[in-house]
Order: C-alpha cells, then sequence, then structure tokens
C-alpha cells in the first residue's frame, strides 16, 4: 500500500514499483546502460511533472538572459532620449576661433587646424556645418529706394556660411545665393524679417576707419540685396541653438533695444571686405583698423552611432579636441610669418558631461536591475525544486528500494544527471530568443520612444557573449537544482522513507542553523547603513559613487535579503500556526479540520515549499504593484514641488522698472486662475567669508496658498495659519532695519545649521548689496519641513518671507540701495487645458512679455513619469511580478493534483475507520486552503513590509539635474486599489481553480478507488 502511494505521478495511476524497477536492477551487477534504461523509464513515468520543471528552468534561463538585453535595451533608449532632448548646443560639437586674420590666407590656416583638431569625432559625426562671422554688428543706415524703411536701430551680422551643406536647411524665400563679385557691390541675402526686396541697396555703416593726417575718416559700405531667406526649422540642429530669427529684446522702459539681422556674405567679398591687405611697413602710410573675425565650425553628432558600448569612446574623443584647442592657439607662434592673430579658441560641447551622466544612470540601474531578477530568478529556481521534489517523491519509494538493494549514489542520480542535462541544454538554446523577445515587449510597453525597436537594433548593441554566459548560467542553476532534489531523497533508505512519509523528522538547514534569523538581522543592518546616506535620495547618491567601486552590492541588496528573511520567519510561523489550529479545532465536533492541520503540522515539508513560493511571489508581486502607483504619484508630486505652481514664469534680468505692473497682464492670460509676483534671490550668512548662503524666496502672502503646490508634510502647521501670520507682522516702509525684522519662515536646514529657533533675530547680507556690511534683519516666525522651489543643494538653508516687505528692504537706500527691478517670478494657477496652455503660451509670444522661461508643472510630471529608467524599471519588476506570480498559481495547481493523488491510500485508511466521502474530501481541500491563507497573508504583510522599508529608497531621477543632492521631500507610499483588487482577485480565482483540481483529481480518479478499498 505504501509503496503504491508514493509511486505516483501527475494524473499517473499508482503502479508497482517492484514490478516496474525489477527488470532494470535484476541480475547482480548493473549493466553499464541500466542508468539509460532507468532514465527512459522515469521519463516515460513521470513525464509530466519533468515538462514542469524544464519550464521552471527556462523560466530562470530566459529571466538571467534577459538582464543583459534589457539593460543594453533601457540603457540605450536612456541615453538616445538624454541626446534628443538636450539642446544642439550640448549634443553637437563647435569650435570657435576668434582670430584677426593679417592676410587672407590665414582664413584657411586656421581651418585646416581646426579640422586636424576635430579627426577624433569622425566616428560620432553625422555631419558639419561652418560659417564665418563679424565679431562686430554693424548699423544698417539706409535703403535704396527710400520707399523701404528699416527697423528703428537695425543692425547686420556679417556672415559667410558654407552653402553647399547650409543650403539643405535654407529656406531661399527670393533671389538667389550671393555670389563673389570681386570689385563691384558686394552681394548679400537679407533675412526676411528685414523687409528688403531682392535688388534693394543696403548702406552699412562700417565703422572701419583710417587714421590720415588725424582725420578719422568713416567708409560706409554699400550691398545689393540677391536673396530673401529665413531658416526651414528654427530647431534645426545645424544651426546650433542659433535660430536667425530677429526678435527685439523687451525693455520696458528707456530706448528700444537694437535689433540684429544677419546677411549673409560671399566667403571672397566677405574676406575681401572686411579683411584688408597687410599694411605697408613704410613709415608714414595709413593704419588699417582690423576687425576681429569668428570662425565657427560645428560638427553634428551622430546619435544612432552612440551607444551604451562606446561612451568611454565619446569622452575621450571629446577630450582630445578640447585639448587639441591649444594648439590652434598656438597656430601663429608655431610659423615663421603669422597670418593670423589668435585671441582665443573654444571647443564647446557638453556632449562628454550628457554621457558621464548616462554612464551614471547606468551604473546606478544595473546592480538593483540584477538584484531584482536575481529574486524572480530565485522564485523560478525554487519552482524548479517544488516540481523536481514532486517528481522525485513521486519516485522516492523506488530511489529507496534501490539504496537498498545496493545501488550507489552514481547509479541512483545519473537518470536525474541525463534528465536535467537534456532540459538545461534546451533552455540553454531556446532561452536566450525567448529573452530577447521578452525584453522587447517590456521596453516597447513601459518605455516611452521605445515602440519602434526592432530586433536587428537588439542584435545590433548586444554582444552575443553578454547572453551566452548568462544562458549557461542559468541552466546549469536549474540542472543543479533537480539534481540536488534527487539527492535528498536519495538519501533515504526504505524504511527511513516510510517513516518520513508518515511523520517529518528532517530539520531544514536554514530552520537547524536560524538562517531567517540572521538575513532579518543583515536587512536591519542594511536599512540602518542606508539611513546613514541620508534617506531620501540613497539610490541616486549610490550611483554617483566612484566607477571603481560602484555602489555597494549589500546596501542594494538589501530589499532582497528583506524579501527572503521575510519568507523564511513565515515558513517558521507555519509549522506552528498549524499545530496551533490543530489543537483549537480538537476541541469542537467533526474532525475533518483537526485532521487537516495536524497533517499539515506532521509532513510540514511537503506543503513548505508551495508555502514558500506563494509567500514570495505575492510579495515581490504587491511591492511591484505599490511601486508602480508610488512612481507615478511621486513623479506629480516631485514636479510640483520644484515647479511650485501649475507655472511659473521667470522674468528677464534686463528689466529696469517695477515689474509689478505686469500682474495685472498675467493675471489676463488665458488660463489663469491665479497669479502672484514673486521675488528669488539669496543673501549671505557670513559675507566676511562668504562661505554660508541662505535662498530667499519672497511671496504674497495673500495669494501665495491660492497658487502654490502645497503638501501638509511640507510644515507643522497649516499653510493658512502661516499665511495669516506672515500678513500681520508686515514692517511697511521700514522693513529690514534693526527695529522692524522680516518675519520669515526658515526650514529646517537653516534653522539646523545656524542655530536658531521661533522668535530668534537674525540678520543676512543680501546679494543685491554692494556692500558686505550692509545687513537686513529677520524674525523667525516658524520652522518649516521644506519651502517649495527652494531646492539648491549648495546653500545653508532657505527662508520664505513677504515679498513686499523684501523688497521694501532691498530698495532702500539707508539698507542696501539695490536697484531691483521688483519681483523676478510670477506663480500661476492654471486650468490646465491643453487649449489654454496653447493660447497662454502664444500670448507670451505675441505680447513680448519679458520672460525668460517657463516651468509647467503637468509637462515636467509628464516627463518625469516618462523617464525611460523609471519606466523600464517598473516595467521589468511588473513583468518580473507577473511571472513569479503565474509560476506560483502553476506551482499551485501541480502540487494540488499530486497531493490529491498521494493521499488515495491515506483516505482509503481513514474511510475504512468510518471516515465519510465528504469529510474525507474536506480534508484534502482544507490543506490545500491551509497553504493557500498562509501564503496569501504571509505575502501581503511581507510585500507592504517590503514598500514600506524599501521604496523610499528607490528614486530614478534624470530629468533634474544633480537629483541626489536635491532638498526634495520624501517619497509616499500609494497603494492603487484597482489593480490590487485585480490581483487578489485573479488569486482567488487561481486558489479556487487549484481546489478545483485537486476535488476532480481525488473524487473520479484517486479517491472513489480508496472509497471502494475502504469498503471492501
Amino acid at each position: 500500500m505504501g509503496v503504491e502511494t508514493s509511486d505516483t505521478a501527475l494524473g499517473e495511476a499508482p503502479r508497482d514499483e517492484a514490478y516496474e524497477g525489477g527488470d532494470v536492477w535484476a541480475g547482480a551487477h548493473a549493466g553499464p546502460l541500466s542508468p539509460l534504461a532507468l532514465a527512459r523509464l522515469r521519463l516515460m513515468r513521470g513525464w509530466r511533472l519533468l515538462l514542469f520543471a524544464g519550464l521552471g528552468i527556462l523560466v530562470a534561463v530566459v529571466l538571467i538572459c534577459s538582464v543583459p538585453l534589457y539593460a543594453t535595451l533601457v540603457g540605450n533608449v536612456q541615453l538616445q532620449h538624454a541626446l534628443a532632448t538636450a539642446a544642439p548646443t550640448d549634443t553637437n560639437v563647435e569650435i570657435e576661433v576668434f582670430a584677426i586674420p593679417i592676410t587672407n590666407g590665414g582664413l584657411s590656416d586656421i581651418t585646416a587646424a581646426v579640422a586636424a583638431d576635430a579627426v577624433p569625432l569622425d566616428p560620432f559625426v553625422a555631419g558639419t556645418g561652418s560659417y564665418l562671422e563679424l565679431e562686430q554688428k554693424l548699423p544698417a543706415v539706409a535703403v535704396s529706394p527710400k520707399t523701404e524703411k528699416l527697423p528703428e536701430q537695425s543692425r547686420v551680422e556679417p556672415l559667410v556660411f558654407d552653402y553647399a551643406t547650409a543650403l539643405p536647411h535654407m529656406k531661399v524665400l527670393a533671389g538667389r545665393l550671393p555670389q563673389d563679385t570681386k570689385d563691384g557691390i558686394p552681394e548679400v541675402m537679407a533675412s526676411a524679417k528685414m523687409g528688403l526686396k531682392v535688388g534693394d541697396l543696403l548702406t552699412i555703416g562700417y565703422n572701419a576707419a583710417t587714421l590720415s593726417g588725424g582725420r578719422l575718416m568713416v567708409h560706409p559700405l554699400v550691398v545689393r540685396v540677391v536673396g530673401v531667406w529665413f531658416p526651414k526649422s528654427l530647431n534645426d540642429p545645424y544651426w546650433n541653438g542659433r535660430s536667425y530669427d530677429s526678435v527685439r529684446p523687451p525693455v520696458l522702459d528707456g530706448p528700444p533695444a537694437p535689433i540684429d539681422f544677419p546677411l549673409l556674405f560671399s566667403r571672397d567679398d566677405f574676406a575681401t571686405t572686411f579683411i584688408p591687405p597687410q599694411a605697408p611697413a613704410a613709415a608714414g602710410a595709413p593704419l588699417i583698423q582690423r576687425l576681429q573675425i569668428v570662425l565657427h565650425n560645428v560638427y553634428l553628432t551622430n546619435r544612432a552611432a552612440i551607444t551604451t558600448a562606446n561612451l568611454d569612446q565619446v569622452q575621450s574623443a571629446v577630450a582630445n579636441v578640447k585639448g587639441g584647442a591649444q594648439n590652434i592657439l598656438t597656430l601663429e607662434q608655431r610659423t615663421a610669418q603669422p597670418t593670423a592673430i589668435i585671441s582665443s579658441v573654444t571647443a564647446g560641447t557638453r556632449l562628454d558631461q550628457l554621457v558621464a551622466t548616462v554612464q551614471q544612470q547606468l551604473q546606478l540601474l544595473a546592480q538593483p536591475l540584477y538584484i531584482i531578477v536575481a529574486q524572480v530568478v530565485a522564485l523560478a529556481l525554487l519552482f524548479v525544486v517544488a516540481m523536481a521534489a514532486l517528481l522525485v517523491e513521486a519516485q522516492a519509494g523506488e530511489l529507496a528500494t534501490l539504496k537498498s538493494r545496493g545501488a550507489g549514489i552514481v547509479q541512483v542520480l545519473t537518470p536525474y544527471v541525463l534528465q536535467g542535462a537534456a532540459l538545461a541544454t534546451i533552455a540553454a538554446v531556446v532561452g536566450p530568443v525567448l529573452a530577447a523577445a521578452l525584453s522587447l515587449a517590456v521596453v516597447r510597453a513601459y518605455v516611452p520612444g521605445a515602440q519602434g525597436l526592432a530586433p536587428g537594433y537588439l542584435a545590433h548593441t548586444v554582444s552575443p557573449e553578454s547572453v551566452a554566459r548568462p544562458a549557461l548560467a542559468g541552466a546549469a542553476l536549474g540542472a543543479l537544482a533537480l539534481v540536488v532534489a534527487a539527492w535528498l531523497a536519495s538519501r533515504l533508505d526504505v524504511l527511513a522513507f516510510r517513516r518520513e512519509q508518515g511523520r517529518a523528522t528532517r530539520v531544514a538547514l536554514w530552520r537547524r542553523y536560524y538562517l531567517d534569523l540572521i538575513l532579518a538581522g543583515f536587512c536591519v543592518l542594511g536599512y540602518l547603513e542606508l539611513g546613514q546616506f541620508g534617506g531620501l535620495n540613497v539610490r541616486a547618491q549610490l550611483g554617483q559613487q566612484s566607477a571603481a567601486s560602484g555602489a555597494d552590492p549589500f546596501l542594494l541588496a538589501a530589499p532582497g535579503l528583506l524579501l527572503i528573511a521575510g519568507a523564511l520567519l513565515v515558513l517558521r510561523l507555519f509549522p506552528l500556526a498549524a499545530r496551533l489550529g490543530a489543537a483549537l479545532l480538537g476541541r469542537s465536533r467533526g474532525a475533518s479540520g483537526m485532521l487537516a492541520f495536524a497533517q499539515v503540522a506532521r509532513g510540514s515539508t511537503q506543503f513548505t515549499r508551495i508555502t514558500l513560493l506563494l509567500t514570495l511571489a505575492i510579495g515581490m508581486a504587491l511591492f511591484a504593484l505599490t511601486f508602480q502607483a508610488s512612481l507615478g504619484q511621486n513623479a506629480t508630486q516631485k514636479a510640483a514641488f520644484i515647479a511650485g505652481s501649475d507655472q511659473r514664469d521667470t522674468l528677464s534680468q534686463t528689466l529696469t522698472i517695477q515689474t509689478i505692473a505686469l500682474l495685472p497682464q498675467m493675471r489676463a492670460l488665458p488660463g489663469v486662475e491665479a497669479a502672484m509676483p514673486a521675488y528669488r534671490s539669496h543673501a549671505n550668512i557670513n559675507p566676511a567669508t562668504s562661505v554660508a548662503t541662505a535662498g530667499v524666496l519672497g511671496v504674497d502672502p495673500a495669494t501665495f496658498a491660492s497658487v502654490v503646490s502645497w503638501r501638509t508634510d511640507y510644515a507643522d502647521q497649516p499653510l493658512a495659519t502661516l499665511m495669516r501670520q506672515m500678513r500681520a507682522h508686515a514692517q511697511g516702509p521700514d522693513a529690514g532695519d534693526r527695529d522692524h525684522p522680516l518675519w520669515a519662515l526658515v526650514d529646517r536646514t537653516f534653522a539646523s545649521d545656524n542655530f536658531v529657533a521661533p522668535g530668534a533675530i537674525f540678520t543676512l547680507n543680501p546679494a543685491e548689496a554692494s556692500d558686505t556690511t550692509t545687513r537686513v534683519y529677520f524674525r523667525v516666525g516658524a520652522v518649516v519641513n521644506y519651502i517649495p522651489t527652494m531646492t539648491d543643494p549648495t546653500v545653508s538653508g532657505n527662508i520664505l518671507v513677504n515679498q513686499q516687505d523684501y523688497v521694501t528692504a532691498l530698495l532702500n537706500p539707508d539698507l542696501v540701495n539695490s536697484q531691483i527691478a521688483g519681483p523676478n517670478e510670477f506663480w500661476l494657477r492654471t486650468t490646465g487645458t491643453s487649449g489654454d496652455d496653447a493660447r497662454r503660451a502664444h500670448a507670451i509670444q505675441q505680447t513680448l512679455l519679458p520672460i525668460a522661461s517657463v516651468l509647467d508643472r503637468r509637462t515636467l510630471a509628464g516627463e518625469l513619469r516618462s523617464e525611460p529608467i523609471n519606466a523600464g524599471m517598473s516595467g521589468l519588476l511588473l513583468a518580473g511580478a507577473l511571472i513569479a506570480a503565474l509560476l506560483a498559481i502553476l506551482g499551485s495547481l501541480v502540487q494540488a493534483a499530486v497531493a490529491a493523488r498521494q493521499r488515495v491510500t491515506q483516505f482509503a485508511i481513514l474511510r475504512t475507520l468510518g471516515a465519510g466521502g465528504r469529510q474525507l474530501l474536506g480534508i484534502l481541500l482544507s490543506q490545500q486552503l491551509i497553504v493557500f491563507c498562509c501564503g496569501l497573508l504571509g505575502g501581503t504583510l511581507l510585500g507592504l513590509v517590503l514598500a514600506t522599508a524599501t521604496l523610499p529608497f528607490l528614486q530614478f531621477s534624470t530629468q533634474v539635474a544633480n537629483a541626489a543632492a536635491l532638498r526634495l521631500p520624501p517619497y509616499t507610499l500609494v497603494l492603487d486599489p484597482l489593480p490590487l483588487a485585480a490581483f487578489y482577485g485573479a488569486l482567488v480565482l487561481a486558489c479556487l481553480l487549484a481546489l478545483a483540481v485537486s476535488a476532480r483529481i481525488a473524487t473520479r480518479t484517486g479517491l472513489g478507488k480508496a472509497l471502494r478499498i475502504g469498503e471492501d
């Protein structure tokens, strides 16, 4: 009877192991092919469970191979995203040479030197553009015919393009390109905004003059307009940030600012006009004033040629170009007869900095990716162990019999080694292909801008070696898990196997040596060390460590250790809870519940594997869902903190009158519901040393609460109370002196660094003051936790004051005597509709409001949510959690089916003792229900603990510069009820399905026969 019980497999009827295995081991000595014969026999009888074990090995290989593939894809998407969103002046390399050519040939010498310096950039250049520019702007004097009128105070910028490369980017509205005229009137192309027509003669006040007889002689220059043009796109990278869109700078008072127009010459006409021939050396000859020429060579970056594999080469190439600029600077010193006087050479680009930032982000991404995937791989291997254990348990009686008959360990394990090797080989071949498909699918689904990625891109960016090694490692781990399960079962002889079936006596290694408690201790240490980094920006700080040391793996592994330690602690409590349940139900009527708990408590090792799998899968899935919900919510909150309001407009620094007069215009903009002027500056805390500074933000307390994005944890008091106190403490015309200190809110950094508390008086030296001895007096009204928009990491705290009082103090000649224009920002609360946003942007442009920059909260939130690294991390986490949950559900179904068949004989004995069919079925289903409930409860608690402990450290931000140092408020934990309800609903359905499978198998195949045996 015991033999029948042990020799069952999924969907198989009990078999006589002595008959089945006797022909293989009938002789005194086994033949050399007997392991192969036994492997074939076991494969025929247990192929279903072996298939599930192979599925686990395949999943492990796929996930391990996904790490280099996924990291490469996300890294390249992030790289291309950084390059695409950066300004052309940041990604292109522009070499500028400021020189005074002595001869016309000087330009050719400089051009050749620049081309030689730029050779290292060749692999990463998509095209080049060059132009000459006269550094001095020349006034446009008159136009012939006189019917044409130039804009007031017009100036021209003489330019020469490399027309062969520039023409495809130009829109020729009329006429043609300028040609060399030699001794005639120079031909030019005018900007469309200048209002000139083809054929017009333009007189330019050319300030080059000769000194002859002590008189200054000005020589006007007359040019003929032969064409009218405008750039095809103002955002074309070819122009490298120069739009050539002539717009007069806004000035609120005084004379209008000059407006500059580009004027295109031919190269020879430009040289003969603005580079006069070398002055004669004879005494008394006229001295010719020479103008400085700026030679621009722009190298357009080929973004597609830059990948994560060659970032070091890009940095090296840019470094060589910047270093080679010094060779151009010494060109005049290296020639016997200098042809040009070079004053300066610059190599303008931020490409190397962008590349370094992406490398830092990828370093930050790599280890968390490996750790997350390692957790899912561990779950897959646990699934392999569970399936292998079920397979081996189905054949454990046969293994014990063979061992009792003298079979050696090699003979017993050889069939499993062969089966594991076959499964591992298949997984190693198929796994990388499926991993590529999985990586592409996840990246396309979750990472914005990656929808068009094709398999060819992956093959282009990933080397086969980076996938082959993980595939072999995953296959080896899977095969090893199968062999280890067989080895553990083969240690028992027949008698020990029978005893172990009745009551589990072997204690797991991790329980025997308290490894779960040791892991929990490591988790505590890890999170304590994480807290020492400052808590809020730990992930970013870890990523900013040196490339040599990298982020501390122990710190990044703390979440994984917490997940494993928590699951093992649940398993330690599992048999205790089963015994307690059996004791409590033993006092009630009916034996089904008591017998179910008792069986789980006695044979707990048969249930712990699936409980562990469920606990880990549910905990990780809950963590993934919480991370996904929190990611979007905290991106919105971070954008609100950085922007301060729905829209924050920074005014131009060239204003010269009180900008408070702009408030009605700002309120009248489309979609504006409320507007507030603000003044942003900083002040010296110790002007004698200029070591510490404080950020200062002046606001209108009457309207601040109506426009600001404020969270309740920014301060211990309500915002309305703080603003009411600030209004009550307005100081009027004497604000800022000793007797009228400004009432200020200070953040905790300022309070702790400067040892101040509410009611304390302190002084600051405003940055606007020309005298370092000038002091403005402040009184601490309250200490707050955070002040929106005050994220500068270089200051020693921030203060929030009444904007009118602070500006009054700055304009008081007895205190500061500064010439500020009043508020330099406007904070707006807007409707947020796309139509209003578009109309507001158009109105700002048309009315020429002096706004230098606009920061929109909703736009910034969208950028933060769509960051490739953020989206890629959450996408992989969700995919891994989904795979883990599917494996757990599949494992539950298989274990339920096998458990139903393994208890056939036990239930037959109970039926003989008088138990009814419903009672037996209730015992079977109750055991499965205990496992599901324990896994569900333990996984939920573990997921909540993991999310609460880990989410504050999972900050990935690339849109905000120097995110590691920004003083941002803490992340908040968000639980989205809809995904959670869907997830737990799927779990409940899976549990019900597993119970239905158990009931069906028990009643239709195994249990019915057992009941008939008992009735006989």
